[in-house]
């Protein structure tokens, strides 16, 4: 982004873009599901396209940010949406001060925000019962926010195994597609 803004821009628009429309699969509607029943009080993710959200889950926070908001000029500061990205012929600029959009995503190198960090492992830390999802427990999000867990359960489900399960109380190692709406559907 730095360094070579147009080569950045063609592979942003052409790879990370080109799934805007993707909906959600079974596993994040069972999330949903089994949050609208109470079990799940926040979520934290990695994932950029805002499946959570589109399948109904509350409360998300988006560590790495998402494609739809934020993407503000790095001059003034002034937010577009991912379809003005879309359409630029090659490294969007802002249509006030001709400034680069920074899209809304953290990128390889970037800092999550403080607030957003620190509003993440306060969650985690009232937080009763962990669930981990998709994810081993030496994974980047887990490392840097299961320290803040101080509840009774920790529960991974992850389709594959890893050394590191033995940290959690309980483990299924199975699809999630497969795993999460049976979950669901005995809560």
């Amino acid at each position: 982004f730095n360094t070579r803004p147009e080569a950045f821009y063609r592979f942003y628009r052409e790879e990370m873009l080109k799934h805007t429309d993707t909906e959600p699969g079974k596993a994040f509607y069972a999330l949903a599901a089994i949050q609208k029943k109470g079990y799940i009080k926040s979520i934290l993710t990695k994932e950029i396209y805002n499946m959570l959200q589109k399948a109904g889950c509350q409360k998300v926070f988006s560590l790495h940010g998402n494609i739809y908001e934020h993407n503000r000029c790095t001059h003034c500061g002034k937010e577009f949406p991912v379809e003005y990205l879309m359409k630029s012929d090659k490294v969007p600029l802002c249509d006030q001060c001709e400034g680069i959009i920074h899209p809304g995503t953290t990128l390889m190198g970037e800092m999550v925000s403080n607030y957003l960090a620190s509003r993440a492992a306060e969650e985690v830390s009232k937080a009763d019962l962990l669930l981990v999802v998709g994810a081993n427990l030496k994974a980047s999000i887990c490392r840097e926010y299961i320290q803040y867990f101080q509840g009774d359960k920790l529960i991974l489900i992850n389709p594959e195994e890893h050394y590191s399960d033995n940290v959690a109380d309980t483990v299924f190692h199975e699809r999630l597609e497969d795993f999460l709406p049976r979950l669901a559907e005995k809560l």
